[in-house]
């Protein structure tokens, strides 16, 4: 049931509902993404996510089993490689959070821009300097 209607959900409409993008990529990283027809970067996206995520539980559960024997030898070096482990989980999940957050803002963002009709006066363009002084000159015309 749950594949049919993720396929309902990511058939693709002529402008992509910003809601639905966010709430997809709320679900899982790069699924929002998938339905804003950005397939690259979905995909990079959910291979982050589940990097992460995958990471975040294998430490998570070397941390408990760290802690459960500096618990019982009360050893300091068993204590160092519970904060090791603990310092490696907080890592891992940042990492995720951080994919979590950025693939919901792109997909809400995305499919906001993707009803935008941009016209050549609403451009932002880099033009070459042609003043004495090396570098680009950034021009927006509104």
């Amino acid at each position: 049931l749950f594949p049919a209607l993720l396929g309902l959900m990511l058939l693709a409409a002529p402008f992509p509902d910003p809601g639905k993008a966010a709430l997809l990529s709320t679900a899982f990283p790069g699924l929002g993404q998938f339905y804003n027809g950005q397939k690259a970067k979905g995909t990079l996206l959910m291979a982050g996510g589940l990097y992460f995520g995958v990471e975040t539980a294998r430490s998570a559960y070397f941390t408990y089993q760290s802690l459960r024997i500096y618990r019982r030898t009360g050893d300091e070096a068993d204590h160092l490689r519970y904060r090791a482990w603990f310092q490696r989980t907080m890592s891992y999940l940042f990492g995720y959070l951080t994919v979590w957050g950025f693939s919901i803002a792109d997909a809400y963002v995305t499919a906001h821009l993707s009803s935008l009709n941009p016209t050549p006066e609403l451009l932002l363009s880099a033009t070459p300097n042609r003043s004495s002084c090396m570098g680009i000159r950034l021009v927006l015309r509104l």
